[in-house]
C-alpha cells in the first residue's frame, strides 16, 4: 500500500489484534500506509509495509512478528508492541533500514504468549506536520463544504454534514492503568444512509459525552473503506474521529429517522444467504438487568445481526452489532402487545444468549429458532374473515373454472382409492357391525379384487381385521396377503382403530398405533407407511409428530374447517409439508395432503360439484340397494355405450376442476363411504362401472387423462415422482372443526366426562402393569410365577386393545349411542379389574419373593363395583396390638413426594415408616358430598416415594403403642347454617371480617365468604394475584358433537350453601357446597392444599341427573388478573402446548379448543396453568378469563347421524391442580416453548399417581417390610418414562427376554425457576444403568411402533461399561433432543438373584 494523499500522516499507524489460532488481525484503526508516493514532496513515509502476527499452537520460544519492506525508505522505523490485557510491558524495537529487505525478529517479552487484545504502532522517528499547522485554521475552514454522506469518498479530504445520532456504544476501555480506550456510535441522514464514527482514547472520551440527537458534524480525513464483511450497513465508509472533529448540536427534525432497521422477519431468517446480515426484533434477549430487575421484559432490538450455518441457520450477535433495548420504533408497541400474551411460549420466539468475550467487551451470541414455514394455523385464522360466502355449486368454495390447456404438456393423473370406513362403535357395537357388515366388506373386497388385478382397495382399522381373521379360511388368508403383497391391497394407518385427535393422550394414541401396526407386521408381514385420517373431527398437530416417529412418510386428512379448505385451496396448499412449530432442523417434516371438500364420501370427493359427483356412485342406482337416492335430484346410471362418452366428459370435468386446486398433475380421489362394499353386488358395481369409464377416458388422448383405480402409495409415490419440492411447509393444528356456518364441533371434547375419566384411569393402570410385568418376568422361575405371567400377558393384551377400541373417534369422544358408549366402558372396566389382579399378585411376588400363604394378602386402597359408578374407598379397621401395612408404588421414574389420604375408623393412631420410625400424621372427619359427618376418618400423612419403587408404611392403633406420634386432630371451622361439630375435633364458625384462608409457607388461597376462591398469594413477597372461581352454564341447542350456545354463561350457583374447613400441619381444605339456582347439589369443590409440595388441588363433583339440567352446559370460570389479551394456550394430546387466540369474528363456541390435561394463560410475568386428568374443552372468553367445561347435558340431536341426545350423564369428579408462577428472567427460556419443570412434574404427578395397596392386619413381630427400588437412580425431571413393556408373546421361561423402551424429553421454559430438579444436559441417561439388577443387552434404537429398527442408537455402545466414547461422549449414554420421542429394543438377562431393596 502507497500514500494517495499528497501529505505524510503524523500520527503512528496502529492495529490492534488479537492471537487465535493460525493468524489473526481485527482491526485497522488508523492507516499503515495508505496514501501516495510520499518521497515526492521531498518527506520521508513509510513506503509499503506488509505486517502479520503468526500464533502457532505448536511449541517454540515466543511468537514471530514479520516485516517486509518493499521500498526504500530514508528514515527509522519505530515499532511498539503493546500486550493490552496485562500489565504495562510494552517493547519497543528500531529498525535502521536503507534498503529493500525483509526483517524477521523474535520478540522476547513476558506476555507475547498470553490471549487477549494486543496493539501495535509503527511510525516513523521524525513525523512531519501536517499541512493544517502549516497552513493556517482558517485555510482548513475554508475548505469545508457540505456534503451528502453517500458522497463521501477517500478523497472527501474535508467534509460537512447534518445527521442525527441514532445509537452510542458501550465506552470501552482495554486497560485502565494505561487510560486506552474506543468508543463509536452510529450516524444516520435524512436519506437514510448510515455509517459509523469510530474515536480512540481522547477521541473516544469527546464522543462519549454525545447525546443520541441531531448534530451538524465537520472534519478532514479519517474516512477509510469499511469491511463488508464485518459491517450490516450498505454504506462503504467510515469515518475515524480526530481530534480536529466538530460537533454543533441541532434543534430536532423530525425528517431525520430515529433508527433504520431492515425488518427482517425471524421465520426470514433461516432464508438467509450464510453470513449475510439482517436486524430482526426479538421478545428478549440480552436480559438489560436494571429493566428484568423492575420486573419490566424489554423488547430487544439486534441490528446487524448475523447469519451462520452450522447446525443449520442461526442468529449470531458479533462485535459490530448493535443490541438496542425499547427502540423508538412503530413496530416496538405492536410487539409490546403481542409479546405480553406470547413471550415464553409460542413458537415464533426467538432466544439469545450473550457472553462478553474479554475485557475488550465484543458481544458474541446464538439464537434458536422455530421451525421456518410458510404457512401457521394461527396466521391462517388471522386472514381469513369467517364470512361464510356463499359459493355457488360448491358452497364453501368458489366456482372452479380452468382453461383447457393445463395438460397439453403432462397428462393429468388420476388415482380413484377405493376405500370403506368401518367405525368400531358408534351406533352399533364394535361386535353388532362386525356381524351385520364388516366380516363381509372384507370378504367381498378379497374376492372382488382377485378378479381383476386393476382393481385396488385400501383398509384402515385392523381391530376389525384381527375379528376377520380369526373366522377367515386358511385360502382367504393366503388371498388376502397375496393382495397386500401385489400392491392391489394397501393397508393404511394400521392402527386399532382411527383414533380422535383432541381427547386422546399421546400415550394412548402409541398404544392403539403400536397394538394395530404389530399385528400387522407379525400376520400380514408389511409396515404401513402411509396414514389415512379421514373421520376425527379436527386434526391434531401432535398426530403429526407421532406418525413421523413411526415411520410413516405420506398422510391424508380430511376434517378441517370449511374455510380453512378454501384457504388452503386457493393458494393450491391443500398439500403441504407438515412440520412441528418447535423444529428448526425438520426432523419432522411429514407430506400431508387434506381433502378439498365438505365429507368423504363419493358426492364429495369427485370433484366441486356434488350434484354431479353423486351420480357415479353406482350403489345409488335404483333397484340396486337401499342406499338413500342422490338428495341433488340426478340418479346415477349403469354406464353403457349409449352414455359413455357423456359420463365421461362429465366425470373429467370435475377432476379437471378438483385438480385446479392442488400443485401438480396428481390427483387423489377417493372412492366410498361408511360401511361400503357391504355386498358383492355394490363392489361390482362400482368396480365395473369405473373401468369402462376408465377405459374410455385413457383411450382417447384428447381427454389429456390417464385414470386409474389406486392405492395411497400409488399416490404419493407417484406424486413425490413429479419432483415438485415446493409444497408449502405448515405448523399449526386443525381446531375447531367447523363442518358449516356457525357449527362448530367443540361440544364432543366434554360430551360424557365420566368415560373420559375411565379411560385416562385405564391409561395409568395399564402402563403401571407394563411396567410390573417386566419385572415380574424376570424374577419368575416357579411354577407359580409361569401361571402368574400367562394369566398377566392376556389381560395385558386383553386391556390394550380395550384401551385402544375406546381410542376410536366415537369412542373417546363420547359421541356413540348409549349402548355403545356402555360396551365400551363395560370393556374397560373389565379390563381394569384384570390388571388389578394381576398387579396385586406380581407385587406381592417381588416384594416377598414367593406369594404368601393367605390368599389375597393385598387389596387395592380403592375400586369400583360397576362401570357407571364412582370408586370406592377401603377403609382400615384398626385393631388393638396389630399392624396395619401400606405398600405404595410410585409408577414415575423420578422421586415423588405425595401426601397420603386414607379412610380409617378411629382418629387414634400413629403413622411409622419401613424402618419402624413414627412420623407426623394428621387426621380429619370424612364428609359425604352431602356435607353430613360418616364417622369415619381420613388419617393423612406425607410420603417420599423413590423412582419406580416401592415404599411401606404402617398404621398401628395408638392406644396400643405408647411412645408414637399420635395424629394430630384437624381443626375445623363450619358455616353457621352447617351442620354439628363431630367428635373428638374442636369446630369454630367463619368470621364475618376477613376472606377466608389456607396456606403453606410458600403461598396463601383467599376464598370469600360463599367459599369461592378470589385470589392467590405468594407467602414470601406478599404478591397477590386476583384469580376469582365462577361456576356457571351454558344453554344450549346443540348435541353430542356440536356445541351451540344461546347466549352468554349464566351464573349457577346463588347465595348461600354450606362451608367446612380442615387444616392442620399436614394439609388443609375447603369444602363448598353451592346453593344452586336449580335446586339439588349439582355441583361441589373441595379447595385443598399441601404443606410439602405447595400443590393448589381443585376437585368438584358434577352431577347433572335431573331433567332440570337439560341443555344446559356447566363451566368453572377462573377470572385473573393477568393481561393475556384473550390469548391462552391449551396442550395437545398431553405432548406439547398450542397457542389459542379467542377471535371476536368467531362465535363463542369455535373459541373453544380441546384440553387433553393442560390450559395456561400469561402476561407481564405471570403464568396461570391448570392441570387435568382427563381431557375437556377450555377457552378464553375475556382478558385474564381461563373457563373450563364440565359437563353437558343435551335432550336434543345436533344432526350428525347419533339421532339421539345425551341424557346418560353420571356423577364425576374432576380433579384440577393450579399452578401461578412467576418468571426469573434470569436465564434464557428454552427453544421448545413449553411447560415450567414445576409444570412437567405438577402433570405427571397428576395422571401418574401412586398406586396404594392395603395389607391385612399382621402382628408387629411378624411383619416384613417388603420395600423395593427398580431403578438404579431417577431420571432427569425433563426426561418421562413413557412406556415399558415386554415385547416377546410367548416363551416366558426363555433366559433372554426382549423389552421396549420409549422415553420422552419434554421441553421447558428456562425462564422459569428449576426448583432444585436435575435435568438431562447436567446428568444425561445411560440405558445399561436404568434398572436394577436387569442386565441389559443389545440395545437397538426402534420407531416408538417398534416396527422399524436402526443399527445405530446415537452413542450407545454394546457394553454396560461408563467408559469414555468419544468426546463428550460415554458408552451407553444417548442423544436425547427437547421435544423428543425415542423408542428401544433390549434384551435382559433373568436374574436368578432376588430383586432387593
Amino acid at each position: 500500500m502507497g500514500f494517495r494523499d499528497s501529505q505524510p500522516r503524523p500520527s503512528p499507524a496502529r492495529f490492534y489484534f488479537r492471537p487465535a489460532g493460525i493468524l489473526v488481525m481485527v482491526a485497522l484503526w488508523s492507516d499503515l500506509c495508505d496514501g501516495g508516493d510520499a518521497t515526492e514532496h521531498g518527506k520521508t513515509g513509510f513506503g509499503s509495509v506488509a505486517m502479520s502476527w503468526f500464533h502457532s499452537d505448536l511449541p517454540k520460544p515466543a511468537p514471530s512478528l514479520s516485516i517486509k519492506v518493499k521500498e526504500k525508505l530514508k528514515e527509522e522505523l519505530v515499532l511498539r508492541v503493546t500486550n493490552m490485557d496485562s500489565k504495562p510491558g510494552a517493547l519497543t524495537k528500531k529498525f535502521s533500514v536503507t534498503d529493500d529487505r525483509e526483517i524477521l525478529e523474535v520478540i522476547d517479552c513476558f506476555g507475547c504468549m498470553l490471549p487477549g487484545w494486543w496493539s501495535m504502532e509503527a511510525h516513523t522517528h521524525k513525523p512531519y506536520p501536517s499541512r493544517y499547522e502549516r497552513e493556517g485554521e482558517t485555510s482548513k475552514k475554508a475548505a469545508i463544504k457540505e456534503v451528502y454522506i453517500k458522497e463521501i469518498s477517500d478523497h472527501s479530504y474535508r467534509w460537512s454534514f447534518r445527521a442525527r445520532v441514532t445509537h452510542k456504544n458501550k465506552l470501552i476501555h482495554f486497560n485502565t492503568k494505561r487510560s486506552g480506550c474506543i468508543m463509536s456510535f452510529d450516524i444516520v441522514y435524512i436519506q437514510g444512509t448510515e455509517i459509523r464514527i469510530i474515536g480512540s482514547n481522547n477521541c473516544a472520551l469527546a464522543l462519549s459525552d454525545k447525546i443520541v440527537q441531531v448534530y451538524s458534524f465537520s472534519g478532514s480525513g479519517g474516512i477509510r473503506h469499511s469491511n463488508q464483511a464485518y459491517t450490516p450497513y450498505e454504506a462503504t465508509w467510515e469515518i475515524q474521529a480526530n481530534k480536529g472533529m466538530e460537533f454543533t448540536a441541532l434543534d430536532e427534525d423530525a425528517t431525520f429517522p430515529r433508527i433504520i432497521l431492515a425488518k427482517t422477519s425471524i421465520l426470514d431468517v433461516c432464508q438467509k444467504e450464510r453470513d449475510s446480515f439482517v436486524d430482526v426484533k426479538k421478545k428478549r434477549g440480552s436480559y438489560i438487568q436494571e429493566q428484568i430487575e423492575s420486573g419490566v421484559q424489554p423488547i430487544i432490538c439486534v441490528k446487524g445481526g448475523k447469519v451462520p450455518d452450522y447446525s443449520g441457520k442461526s442468529l449470531s450477535v458479533i462485535g459490530v452489532s448493535t443490541i438496542l433495548s425499547e427502540p423508538e420504533t412503530e413496530a416496538v408497541a405492536d410487539l409490546r402487545e403481542w409479546m405480553t400474551m406470547h413471550w415464553a411460549w409460542v413458537g415464533t420466539q426467538v432466544i439469545m444468549l450473550f457472553r462478553t468475550a474479554g475485557s475488550h467487551g465484543t458481544i458474541t451470541g446464538y439464537s434458536t429458532m422455530e421451525a421456518c414455514v410458510e404457512i401457521t394455523t394461527q396466521n391462517l385464522y388471522d386472514e381469513i374473515k369467517f364470512e361464510n360466502e356463499h359459493g355457488g355449486v360448491w358452497t364453501q368454495g368458489w366456482n372452479v373454472e380452468y382453461r383447457g390447456d393445463e395438460w397439453d404438456h403432462q397428462n393429468l393423473r388420476v388415482f380413484v382409492v377405493p376405500h370403506s370406513h368401518n367405525d368400531p362403535g358408534w351406533i352399533k357395537t364394535v361386535e353388532e357391525y362386525y356381524q351385520e357388515r364388516t366380516r363381509h366388506i372384507l370378504s367381498n373386497v378379497v374376492r372382488s379384487l382377485q378378479k381383476d388385478h386393476r382393481r385396488k382397495f385400501i383398509w384402515e382399522e385392523v381391530s376389525y381385521l384381527k375379528e376377520w381373521w380369526k373366522d377367515a379360511s386358511p385360502l382367504e388368508k393366503d388371498g388376502f396377503i397375496a393382495l397386500v403383497r401385489n400392491g392391489q391391497l394397501e393397508l393404511v394407518g394400521g392402527g386399532w382403530v382411527m383414533n380422535d385427535e383432541a381427547n386422546t393422550h399421546y400415550y394412548a394414541i402409541i398404544e392403539q398405533m403400536t397394538a394395530g401396526n404389530l399385528w400387522v407386521v407379525d400376520n400380514i408381514g408389511v409396515a404401513p407407511t402411509n396414514a389415512w385420517s379421514i373421520d376425527p373431527f379436527g386434526h391434531s398437530s401432535t398426530m403429526a409428530f407421532l406418525l413421523k416417529r413411526m415411520g410413516f412418510r405420506n398422510m391424508v386428512i380430511q376434517r378441517t374447517h370449511y374455510e380453512v379448505k378454501k384457504s388452503l385451496a386457493s393458494k393450491k396448499s391443500l398439500e403441504f409439508i407438515w412440520r412441528q412449530n418447535w423444529d428448526s432442523k425438520n426432523t419432522t417434516d411429514i407430506l400431508c395432503h387434506m381433502m378439498p371438500f365438505y365429507f368423504y364420501d363419493i358426492p364429495h370427493t369427485c370433484g366441486p360439484e356434488p350434484a354431479v359427483c353423486c351420480q357415479f356412485d353406482f350403489w345409488r342406482i335404483p333397484g340396486y340397494s337401499n342406499v338413500l337416492p342422490c338428495p341433488w335430484g340426478r340418479r346415477p346410471e349403469a354406464i353403457t355405450d349409449k352414455n359413455i362418452e357423456e359420463k365421461a366428459a362429465m366425470l373429467l370435468d370435475q377432476y379437471r376442476k378438483k385438480s385446479t386446486l392442488y400443485k401438480t398433475n396428481m390427483l387423489l380421489v377417493p372412492l366410498g363411504d361408511d360401511f361400503r362394499y357391504s355386498s358383492a353386488a355394490e363392489a361390482e358395481a362400482q368396480f365395473s362401472n369405473y373401468q369402462k369409464l376408465f377405459d374410455f377416458i385413457n383411450a382417447n388422448s384428447r381427454m389429456k387423462m390417464d385414470v386409474n383405480f389406486g392405492t395411497l402409495e400409488d399416490y404419493f409415490q407417484a406424486l413425490h415422482g413429479t419432483g415438485v419440492t415446493d409444497f408449502p411447509a405448515l405448523s399449526g393444528d386443525f381446531f375447531a372443526y367447523a363442518d358449516k356456518e356457525d357449527d362448530y364441533w367443540s361440544g364432543y371434547y366434554v360430551t360424557r366426562p365420566f368415560y373420559k375419566a375411565l379411560d385416562r384411569l385405564l391409561e395409568e393402570t395399564l402402563r403401571a402393569a407394563n411396567i410390573l410385568f417386566v419385572f415380574t418376568q424376570l424374577k419368575c422361575n416357579s411354577t407359580f410365577g409361569r401361571l402368574l405371567l400367562k394369566e398377566f400377558r392376556q389381560n395385558l393384551v386383553l386391556a390394550t386393545e380395550n384401551l385402544a377400541l375406546f381410542q376410536h373417534h366415537d369412542g373417546i369422544t363420547g359421541t356413540a349411542t348409549n349402548h355403545v358408549v356402555a360396551d365400551y366402558a363395560d370393556r374397560m372396566h373389565n379390563s381394569l379389574v384384570g390388571l388389578q389382579k394381576s398387579m396385586l399378585a406380581s407385587v406381592e411376588l417381588l416384594l416377598f419373593n414367593q406369594k404368601k400363604q393367605n390368599a389375597n394378602w393385598f387389596e387395592l386402597e380403592q375400586s369400583r363395583s360397576h362401570f357407571t359408578l364412582l370408586p370406592v374407598k377401603k377403609v382400615i379397621n384398626l385393631t388393638a396390638n396389630h399392624m396395619h401395612r401400606v405398600t405404595i408404588f410410585n409408577p414415575l421414574a423420578m422421586i415423588v413426594d405425595h401426601v397420603m389420604v386414607l379412610l380409617v375408623d378411629s382418629p387414634l393412631f400413629c403413622v411409622f415408616d419401613k424402618k419402624m420410625r413414627s412420623i407426623k400424621s394428621q387426621v380429619a372427619p370424612e364428609w359425604t358430598k352431602e356435607s353430613l359427618f360418616t364417622g369415619r376418618h381420613r388419617a393423612q400423612w406425607e410420603t417420599h416415594l423413590p423412582a419406580l419403587g416401592f415404599e411401606t408404611y404402617f398404621l398401628m392403633e395408638s392406644n396400643s403403642y405408647g411412645f408414637c406420634q399420635k395424629a394430630v386432630l384437624a381443626t375445623l371451622t363450619i358455616s353457621e347454617n352447617g351442620i354439628a361439630c363431630p367428635e373428638p375435633y374442636q369446630c369454630t364458625t367463619f368470621p364475618n371480617s376477613k376472606d377466608i384462608q389456607i396456606s403453606t409457607r410458600t403461598q396463601t388461597l383467599g376464598f370469600s365468604h360463599s367459599g369461592f376462591m378470589k385470589w392467590i398469594k405468594d407467602t414470601q413477597t406478599q404478591e397477590k394475584i386476583r384469580v376469582e372461581e365462577e361456576m356457571l352454564y351454558y344453554s344450549t341447542q346443540g348435541g353430542a358433537y356440536v356445541f351451540s350456545p344461546l347466549r352468554e354463561a349464566d351464573p349457577l350457583v346463588e347465595k348461600g350453601g354450606l362451608l367446612i374447613m380442615a387444616q392442620g400441619p399436614i394439609m388443609e381444605e375447603l369444602h363448598l357446597v353451592p346453593k344452586s339456582k336449580f335446586g339439588g347439589k349439582p355441583i361441589m369443590r373441595s379447595a385443598r392444599i399441601f404443606k410439602m409440595t405447595s400443590i393448589v388441588e381443585m376437585e368438584y363433583y358434577v352431577e347433572l341427573t335431573g331433567r332440570v339440567f337439560d341443555n344446559k352446559e356447566v363451566i368453572v370460570r377462573f377470572k385473573t388478573g393477568i393481561e393475556n389479551k384473550r390469548t391462552f394456550f391449551t396442550d395437545s394430546n398431553g405432548f406439547q402446548a398450542v397457542a389459542r387466540k379467542t377471535y371476536d369474528k368467531i362465535p363463542l363456541q369455535g373459541n373453544y379448543y380441546p384440553m387433553s390435561s393442560l390450559a395456561c394463560l400469561q402476561g407481564h410475568g405471570h403464568r396461570f396453568s391448570v392441570h387435568s386428568r382427563q381431557a375437556l374443552g377450555a377457552a378464553s372468553l375475556g382478558n385474564g378469563w381461563l373457563e373450563m367445561m364440565l359437563d353437558r347435558r343435551l335432550s336434543t340431536d345436533d344432526g350428525r347421524g347419533l339421532e339421539q341426545g345425551i341424557m346418560d350423564n353420571r356423577p364425576v369428579n374432576i380433579v384440577f391442580h393450579l399452578l401461578l408462577e412467576k418468571n426469573i428472567s434470569e436465564q434464557p427460556p428454552s427453544s421448545s416453548q413449553m411447560q415450567s419443570l414445576l409444570s412437567h412434574s405438577i402433570g405427571a404427578k397428576l395422571n401418574y399417581q401412586p398406586i396404594v395397596y392395603l395389607g391385612k392386619a399382621e402382628a408387629f413381630e411378624n411383619s416384613e417390610v417388603g420395600s423395593l427400588v427398580l431403578m438404579q437412580k431417577e431420571f432427569p425431571c425433563d426426561v418421562h418414562l413413557v412406556n415399558l413393556k415386554s415385547l416377546k408373546s410367548s416363551h416366558e421361561r426363555s433366559d433372554v427376554l426382549q423389552y421396549g423402551l420409549t422415553l420422552y424429553r419434554s421441553g421447558w421454559d428456562r425462564s422459569y425457576e428449576k426448583n432444585g430438579f436435575k435435568v438431562y444436559d447436567e446428568q444425561g441417561l445411560n440405558l445399561f444403568d436404568i434398572f436394577q439388577p436387569v442386565q441389559v443387552q443389545n440395545i437397538v434404537q426402534s420407531s416408538i411402533n417398534f416396527v422399524h429398527d436402526s443399527i445405530q442408537v446415537g452413542y450407545i455402545e454394546q457394553t454396560p461399561r461408563m467408559e469414555r466414547a468419544g468426546p463428550g461422549k460415554r458408552k451407553g449414554f444417548i442423544d436425547l433432543n427437547p421435544m423428543e420421542l425415542q423408542a428401544f429394543k433390549f434384551s435382559a438377562v433373568k436374574q436368578d438373584a432376588t430383586i432387593s431393596e
